[in-house]
This record gives C-alpha cells, structure tokens and sequence, in this order.
C-alpha cells in the first residue's frame, strides 16, 4: 500500500523541509496494512536508543500518535529525487534517520491512501504519461499453479 502526503506533517524538521513531503507517495513499510498508534519521539529531541525509549516510558513522557508508518531510509532516498535540498537537511541534522531499520510515523491526517498499482512516480518528468501507456507494474509473483488460459486480449482482427 501506498500513501500520498497530502499536508504538511508536524515535526521538528524546518517547515520548508517538511513541506517538500506533500505530494510524494510513499510505501507502507514492510509488514504495515494502515494506519495504527505508536510512541513517537522528534527526530532531532526524540530518544535514539531502547534504554533511551524505556525512561520515556518509565517517566511517563511518552507521547502516541495514529498513522502510517514508513521505512525512512526508502522514503529519504525518494525525497532525494523529489527534493534534494530538503534531503540534504535530513543528511546534514537527522542522519540516524537513514540508518536501516528507522521508521517515520507520518500522521493519518495528512495522508491519503492511494493504489499500490498507480503510485505517481516521484522523478522529473513525473507529469509524463508514457505514449505507449506502458506502467511497470513491479516483480513479478511466480506459482506453483499454472493458470488458465486467457482469451486473446488483442479483440477482433
């Protein structure tokens, strides 16, 4: 599933870098089906590691939000092509954030469901449709099953 970042997100990131998300689709991460509630931490003030976590926990200062989560080290590298400049900021101030296994939490309210199978891609030239009407459509699934037999997706000669 992807979402389209249709607001501003709040965070700690200057406005002008966290604009630079409105527009983009972007993945769920890997296991995630919707949007749900987890801790969250900024990515500048929030705690880095478990122990770090855990006293959040402990002392009662952990704050919760509902939204989709995203792998961030993909969603960065499509900010790359999207915004570099806005990519470089997160480089430069929030480099734990590329890290694999980071996680953002984009808040349900400035996100939108869009199909897995029409993502708008995030390069320039994005606006293009290609004359062919051609759209990858991602790996292909392999089967133990054979199929059957589709009638000629041609028409009448």
């Amino acid at each position: 599933m992807f979402v389209r970042i249709v607001a501003v997100p709040p965070g700690e990131a200057p406005e002008e870098v966290r604009r630079a998300w409105v527009g983009m689709d972007l993945p769920l991460a890997a296991g995630e089906t919707g949007p749900r509630e987890l801790p969250t931490g900024g990515v500048l003030t929030g705690p880095r590691t478990v122990f770090g976590q855990l006293l959040k926990l402990l002392t009662g200062r952990r704050r919760y939000a509902y939204g989709y989560v995203i792998d961030a080290p993909q969603a960065l590298t499509l900010l790359v092509e999207h915004a570099p400049e806005a990519a470089r900021w997160w480089r430069q101030h929030a480099a734990h954030c590329w890290e694999p296994g980071r996680r953002f939490l984009f808040p349900a309210e400035v996100c939108a469901e869009v199909s897995p199978r029409t993502p708008r891609r995030q390069q320039a030239g994005a606006d293009r449709v290609p004359q062919d009407g051609f759209t990858p459509a991602g790996p292909a699934e392999v089967t133990r099953t054979p199929t059957p037999e589709l009638p000629d997706a041609r028409g009448p000669s």
